[in-house]
């Protein structure tokens, strides 16, 4: 069984501040989690590009022009979440690798 105990929520107060839909969210934390674990740390900027090139083929989605410090604090936390997982999972299943995608 697995522990995170490093992972901490973003709290809902965080969440609202931020103009951003929660997809967009969380796919802005996606790629800068991404770039992390390549070890490559992504701009902001570039990482907004990447999520706004996956979130375009949705019809709903609000592409913005630039992120605001809310919106970078939010989605750094869960990126923090998302590689602070990723870590614990490597350490305590001692895979020999870590795969982004199949």
């Amino acid at each position: 069984m697995f522990a995170f105990p490093d992972v901490h929520a973003i709290s809902a107060d965080a969440i609202e501040a931020s103009s951003l839909q929660n997809a967009m969210l969380v796919e802005i934390s996606m790629a800068r989690a991404e770039s992390e674990v390549r070890g490559d740390a992504a701009s902001w900027n570039e990482c907004l590009k990447v999520a706004s090139l996956r979130q375009r083929r949705h019809f709903d989605a609000r592409i913005p022009a630039k992120l605001e410090p809310n919106d970078i604090s939010v989605a750094n936390h869960a990126a923090r979440n998302l590689v602070t997982t990723l870590d614990s999972v490597r350490a305590q299943s001692r895979p020999q690798f870590l795969n982004s995608r199949p």
